[in-house]
């Protein structure tokens, strides 16, 4: 609760949010107070909005949050993998990190407990926008079916 005044100079007590550093009252179940202009109103909702910037679809999603922290997560397609070989997967972000500064974290998702005998699943930033994923067999002569990996990259994108 804040006093605030009217333009008529009719002083009220009533609860305010402050946004971006102005105060917006809240009077019946609305938004009213100075500096409450059409502009203003248009700000505040662009603010709010760019608080939680999502999108999510089956490949790649992410998280962008208006501290400047940007999270992308996703998998790849389902492959095999002989002895002796490697798998590298290219995956584009659908949003930016500021630089190529940011962590890449991957697993198996999918094509049973290979990880513990000798696949292994890596990660790392290739550009701002892309990511490049490695899997690699190191069974003794076996082939790892149906393997699919996962990543989520974590940075900032201001």
């Amino acid at each position: 609760m804040d006093t605030f005044e009217w333009q008529d100079g009719e002083v009220i007590e009533a609860p305010y949010v402050e946004i971006g550093g102005v105060k917006y009252y809240v009077q019946g179940g609305s938004f009213t107070g100075t500096p409450v202009t059409a502009n203003n109103l248009n700000e505040m909702q662009n603010i709010l909005n760019n608080n939680i910037e999502t999108a999510n679809d089956s490949d790649v999603n992410y998280v962008k949050l208006i501290d400047g922290t940007l999270i992308c997560w996703g998998k790849t397609d389902t492959f095999d993998i002989t002895y002796g070989t490697a798998v590298e997967r290219e995956i584009n972000l659908p949003e930016s990190f500021v630089d190529t500064n940011y962590i890449v974290t991957c697993s198996i998702t999918s094509g049973g407990g290979f990880w513990a005998n000798g696949v292994e699943f890596r990660g790392a930033p290739l550009t701002t926008d892309t990511v490049r994923l490695i899997c690699g067999n190191y069974l003794s002569g076996g082939t790892a079916q149906a393997i699919q990996g996962a990543f989520i990259a974590i940075g900032r994108w201001k």
